[in-house]
């Protein structure tokens, strides 16, 4: 089941990818060949080395194919293939949760930016206003001043 799970992720790192046109198929083409290729190999070694009866018999062919190549190590076959299956579920829930995130995150910049901008044309207006004010009471003190000045001459 977790060799086969990547085509779920596929839709979460779709929208990662630059140039899909291109990209997408290439990966496609190349992830399929390696991984074809790879199981090809790895079932050719285990039907060459244990032969077909001891894999019909067996709970765990890959430990039984660590046992026979060194048997010292085989230990480290079980763990691999729980760090894999761990490894295929923690990705599988980072990209749904970090996709929920990310949007959130975006939907939460973009208000940002979004009140930052409706602030400076608040504050851009208030201080249109504030000038305004501040030229027409310098105005009307420089008119009463004038006045002032013309009726002390005459």
């Amino acid at each position: 089941m977790w060799s086969y799970d990547g085509w779920n992720q596929l839709n979460y790192v779709i929208e990662e990818i630059q140039e899909p046109d291109k990209n997408l198929l290439k990966a496609i083409v190349i992830g399929l060949s390696l991984i074809t290729i790879l199981y090809i190999l790895i079932n050719f070694f285990y039907i060459s080395i244990l032969g077909t009866e001891v894999i019909l018999q067996s709970n765990a062919v890959a430990t039984n194919f660590a046992e026979a190549i060194a048997p010292s190590i085989s230990f480290v076959v079980p763990i691999m293939v729980a760090c894999s299956c761990l490894g295929a579920a923690l990705v599988q829930v980072i990209f749904r949760h970090f996709k929920k995130f990310h949007k959130k995150l975006e939907k939460g910049v973009r208000k940002k930016k979004v009140r930052k901008k409706v602030r400076q044309k608040v504050r851009k207006k208030v201080r249109k206003k504030v000038r305004r004010k501040v030229r027409k009471k310098v105005r009307k003190k420089s008119l009463k001043k004038s006045l002032k000045k013309s009726l002390q001459k005459s």
